[in-house]
């Protein structure tokens, strides 16, 4: 017996030591925007930094790109922002917007091409400037994308980087796409398969319920993550004149005929794609943003259908028997019979869901990545890492405890522990209140064996997703922070 007592006191002292890793947040960098997408990259001509010592880029709302120096500051790389529009609801600036420079990525051989790819929002080109009747005016359901009624056009660009101090050239625009509203434009969307191609994930064109019903539209790029192949387009190939594409709805460079493919579909607003290779498998995470039932954590199929919008999470939207059914549902409206045979192809359910409990609508999921080799984050081995922001702890993946704050407050950085598509371990980290609105996850892996640097782990805090804060004066609230354990 007595040497099971002392078995269990060094059990007890083990498990003690175990937890001695505390988890602190170091600023790095403050007086920014709104930060929509946090990477690393080596730079064309860069002597100071490689595979193993890459730089940070910072994208920010307003059409900012910023990019760490030698010195450890932040400089201007590229100023779109007369360019880009952002304002929110009814072109006010003082209010939340889901407009702006929203997504970058690189070529997988851009130290040697400088091809840069960025998503971000402009007015329409025609010069007019209407607002479109915002969401919570529309009177029926479903709705015909007509597309002389757009006033947003989300746009696919290339850029050419020549080195790091050379202001990066405009190439030209690959895609141009409709918006019917404001609102679910993606956030750090834009991502390269490891074969090469260009991704680029798009929410659904906005309102709620997806009145165009476009996630379950396999001819719209709305509702869709799309691959585009640029082995056929080079860097110096001229675009000449742009085309209409899918019944004219959307506008594609001429040498892109064939080279757009929609991967999967059944998507509502998606952010932050993550790649993770493993043993020479490569997996795709990415994130969507949920309407009042469910934030989603997915694994990127081929052709794969993620049932937006006879689903959201697990659960069955728009359904004839709920206790208080949404009135922007009709005239779709489904049984739970219906819902529960439903038997599209390829359905793919989500990895896990973060529910949404005590009426909080507003929840959103904000994604980060699988952390695999780490060195310098070992308590992090294995282990999934995202945030949210709400009015709720919501302690995934079950129901959490409300907070009492009224406004979307409360940030948090989740951790699943994550092992042949089984989670079986959570944790959390509890973000001081005083930074708010976590909206990007930055992550560096050092993979080189040879590399002796640590893992890197950036959080980017934008205090309001707006260009302008409630007293008219421009958001300089933005925030990056480092994720260290001592």
């Amino acid at each position: 017996m007595k040497y099971f007592i002392l078995l269990l006191i060094a059990f007890i002292f083990i498990l003690s030591q175990c937890e001695v890793n505390t988890a602190k947040l170091d600023l790095l960098y403050d007086g920014l925007g709104s930060i929509t997408s946090i990477k690393f990259t080596s730079f064309p001509y860069d002597k100071y930094t490689d595979e193993c010592y890459p730089r940070m880029v910072v994208l920010l709302q307003n059409g900012i790109i910023k990019v760490e120096t030698n010195d450890g500051t932040l400089k201007t790389l590229l100023d779109i922002s007369n360019i880009i529009t952002m304002k929110g609801i009814r072109g006010d600036p003082r209010v939340f917007s889901e407009l702006g420079l929203l997504g970058i990525t690189f070529h997988n051989n851009f130290t040697n091409n400088g091809r840069m790819f960025l998503y971000y929002t402009i007015n329409r080109m025609d010069g007019k400037t209407n607002l479109p009747v915002e969401c919570e005016e529309m009177k029926t359901f479903p709705l015909i994308f007509n597309p002389n009624e757009y006033n947003v056009l989300g746009v696919l660009a290339e850029y050419y980087v020549r080195d790091l101090h050379t202001i990066p050239k405009f190439v030209r625009n690959l895609l141009m796409i409709r918006q019917p509203y404001r609102n679910h434009n993606g956030l750090n969307n834009l991502f390269t398969f490891p074969n090469g191609n260009l991704g680029l994930g798009l929410g659904d064109g906005g309102c709620k319920y997806d009145p165009f019903r476009n996630g379950q539209n396999e001819d719209s790029l709305l509702g869709s993550i799309l691959s585009i192949d640029l082995s056929n387009l080079a860097r110096t190939t001229s675009c000449d004149k742009p085309v209409s594409f899918l019944s004219e709805l959307h506008i594609i460079c001429s040498k892109m005929a064939g080279s757009v493919a929609i991967y999967a579909i059944g998507i509502r607003n998606p952010n932050s794609f993550f790649t993770d290779i493993f043993n020479g498998i490569s997996n795709i995470y990415f994130y969507d943003v949920g309407q009042h039932r469910a934030e989603e954590i997915n694994l990127l199929i081929p052709i794969g259908n993620y049932q937006w919008l006879p689903r959201e999470g697990y659960e069955c939207t728009c359904l004839v028997t709920d206790t208080f059914p949404d009135p922007k549902c009709f005239p779709y409206s489904q049984t739970l019979k219906e819902c529960l045979e439903l038997r599209a192809f390829n359905n793919v359910p989500p990895l896990t869901t973060m529910s949404h409990e005590f009426g909080d609508l507003s929840a959103a999921i904000i994604g980060g990545p699988l952390v695999r080799n780490t060195i310098g984050l070992e308590v992090l081995q294995c282990k999934l890492l995202f945030a949210s922001w709400s009015k709720i702890n919501h302690n995934l993946p079950f129901p959490g405890t409300f907070t009492g704050e009224s406004m979307l407050k409360y940030s948090e950085v989740n951790i699943l522990r994550y092992n042949r598509d089984e989670i079986y371990e959570q944790g959390q980290i509890n973000l001081p209140k005083k930074y708010k609105f976590l909206t990007s996850i930055g992550y560096f892996e050092v993979s080189p064996y040879y590399c002796s640097n640590s893992n890197r782990v950036i959080l980017g805090f934008s205090g309001q997703i707006a260009p302008l804060n409630s007293d008219g004066t421009v958001n300089r609230n933005g925030k990056i922070l480092e994720l260290v354990y001592i």
